[in-house]
This record gives C-alpha cells, sequence and structure tokens, in this order.
C-alpha cells in the first residue's frame, strides 16, 4: 500500500470522525433536561442537607421540586419556613405560592422531669446505651434520660440539657421543626406540633402503659388527677 493511499484512508476516518461528532453536537441535549431550573431552586433551598424535608441532600429535594413543585406543600423545607425572605425566594424559583404559617412544625417534648432516679447511670453518655438497661435509670420508664442523643443531632442548636431536671429542653424561637430529633429519642418522647401550640400535655406516660416496678413521676399523677377530676365534674 503506497503513502497516498494511506493519507487518504487516514483522512476518510478524520472525515468520518469529525462528521460523527457534529451530528452528536446538533443532535444530543446540551444540558440536563430542567438543570437550570433544579439550579435555580437549589440555590434558594438552605444548602444544609440536614434531610429534614425527607431527602439525601438540597440538591436531591430541588430535583422532586423541579418535577412537581407542589411537593414543597406537602414535604416543605423546615428551614425555609422560618424565613420570609428565604420562603420568597423558593416561591420565585418554583412559580407557586406555599402557606408557611399551615406548614410551620416545632418539637415538644413529652417529659416534665419530674421522674425519680433509681440508680446512677456511669455508662456511655447515649440515651440509646442508657435505654437498653432496664429501660434507663428512672423510676419512669417513658422519662427523658437526658443524656442529648438529640441535642447531638439539632441543627440549630435548639436543644439542651435542664441540669437540675435531667432533661432535655427546646428552644422554640430556635427550632425549625426539621423533625430530627424525633427520629433520634430513644423514649419516642419528642413530637413536632403547630408552631401556634399554646397547650400540651408534656407526659408521656399513658393511663394503659403501667408496668410493674415503675410508676408515674408527680408531675404525670397531677395531670392526670386533674384529668379525673375534671371528668367527673362534668358527669
Amino acid at each position: 500500500m503506497d503513502q497516498i493511499t494511506i493519507i487518504l484512508i487516514l483522512a476518510a476516518i478524520g472525515l468520518a470522525c469529525g462528521l460523527i461528532i457534529y451530528l452528536a453536537n446538533v443532535k444530543l441535549p446540551h444540558k440536563v433536561k430542567n438543570i437550570d431550573r433544579i439550579e435555580a431552586i437549589n440555590k434558594a433551598l438552605p444548602g444544609t442537607d440536614c434531610g429534614a424535608c425527607g431527602y439525601d441532600d438540597c440538591l436531591a429535594y430541588a430535583q422532586e421540586l423541579a418535577k412537581n413543585p407542589e411537593l414543597a406543600n406537602k414535604k416543605p423545607c423546615p428551614a425555609i419556613l422560618q424565613s420570609s425572605e428565604a420562603l420568597s425566594r423558593l416561591e420565585k424559583a418554583l412559580g407557586i405560592s406555599i402557606d408557611a404559617s399551615a406548614m410551620s412544625r416545632k418539637a415538644l417534648i413529652h417529659c416534665g422531669g419530674k421522674s425519680e432516679v433509681l440508680f446512677s447511670y456511669s455508662g456511655i453518655e447515649s440515651c440509646r446505651a442508657a435505654a437498653q438497661l432496664l429501660s434507663g435509670h428512672k423510676r419512669c420508664p417513658y422519662a427523658c434520660l437526658g443524656l442529648g442523643d438529640c441535642l447531638t443531632v439539632c441543627p440549630q442548636e435548639a436543644i439542651s440539657i435542664d441540669e437540675e431536671k435531667g432533661i432535655a429542653v427546646i428552644n422554640c424561637e430556635k427550632c425549625n421543626g426539621c423533625g430530627l430529633c424525633v427520629a433520634e429519642c430513644q423514649k419516642n418522647l419528642i413530637e413536632l406540633v403547630p408552631a401556634g401550640t399554646k397547650v400540651a400535655f408534656r407526659c408521656n406516660y399513658g393511663q394503659l402503659k403501667n408496668i410493674p416496678g415503675r410508676e408515674r413521676c408527680e408531675y404525670a399523677n397531677q395531670i392526670v388527677s386533674a384529668g379525673v377530676s375534671l371528668a367527673n365534674k362534668k358527669r
């Protein structure tokens, strides 16, 4: 095979490759569908990747919002609901209206912290670990153990430990209702309630949950007694 033939073959291969690249550039999409919209929505989100919305991170949430903007009303971002400015940016990016007042939530701990301590716990400083030992070290089996598992997952630093009562307490001004503490509590004491809630029963010891060797604390007995008295008056 002479040199001219080789040159022609190489030229033909080069021309064919160039044509394939040109056609690919013309026919194939340059960007992922809705990428600009996803980027705009993602910029409107807080970027904390806390997972409170139900998705792994803010980008995953933005991708779902791009497909279905109404998802913002069904699975809202708690951090966004706390800021009217941030909420306005998200509404603009989505092209919808979001009613923050109807969705705003705050965490509530159902424990008054008056349960007697039965024994001194000296194990790992974790509610998860302490709960494995006789359901905790307090007379009430549903009492807050006060070792701060919920505190460690709170992105807003809205939870602290009341050393005197030995329970976790929530700063409602800081709480954005993300719900991460709800999943972390080993005693299932934490509940998300409407932000405007004024009165709540801060005890998790139901009347049908009596356990031999354990009993309600003073706070719970007062509440239960008051409820029974009120019921008798209504008869």
